[in-house]
């Protein structure tokens, strides 16, 4: 009997402060919006996405823990800060919603960029698009209008995250949506800190 396939994606994970953040103004957006044509992403499912490997083979697994192992095992944890809001493609016909990420040493690009690097040697295509280091938190069924709405938002601050370590996930579609099972974690080297 043939293994079922994995579907796979690699990510940072935030804190319970940030994410009960992002959930405030989830709330004030989707009172704001007045819409049914949005399907909010339930708080639980918050995450960073570095890299989406999709569809899977079980044996891949243990290879592709080594090539994230590889990733991390050089590179000294750091912060990024949730702040802002946005829309795909554009305001005048906004598909996503999103709250921005900075991370002003571009380590993240830099992660997402090596993981491509490294996972293309098992297979697992490239992605086509620059990384652009975002959290969905909506999406809209239909393309809406939605320049005044997010005005307010643009400089909102929802706190700073400490990226200390990546995790490998498994989604799998159930009855009332996806689930996410973390599979591996994969640690940074810990940041020195200077005693006062």
């Amino acid at each position: 009997m043939p293994v079922a396939s994995l579907r796979l994606f690699v990510a940072v994970d935030l804190s319970n402060e940030v994410r009960d953040e992002i959930e405030k103004l989830s709330r004030e957006v989707e009172l704001a919006l007045h819409s049914r044509n949005i399907r909010w992403v339930p708080s639980d499912k918050f995450h960073l996405t570095l890299k989406f490997i999709g569809t899977t083979a079980p044996d891949l697994l243990e290879p592709i823990s080594k090539k994230i192992e590889s990733i991390t095992k050089d590179r000294t944890e750091f912060l990024m800060n949730v702040q802002g809001m946005g829309v795909f493609p554009g305001p005048a016909r906004a598909r996503i919603l999103w709250v921005g990420i900075e991370n002003r040493e571009h380590q993240l690009s830099d992660v997402a960029g090596a993981l491509d690097r490294e996972l293309v040697e098992l297979g697992i295509a490239p992605e086509a698009r620059p990384y652009v280091p975002h959290l969905t938190i909506a999406k809209f069924q239909n393309p809406a209008h939605v320049d005044r709405m997010i005005e307010p938002y643009l400089q909102r601050q929802m706190g700073t995250v400490s990226v200390d370590r990546l995790r490998l996930y498994q989604s799998r579609l159930e009855g009332k949506g996806s689930v996410y099972e973390l599979l591996r974690e994969f640690h940074f080297v810990p940041a020195r800190r200077t005693r006062v």
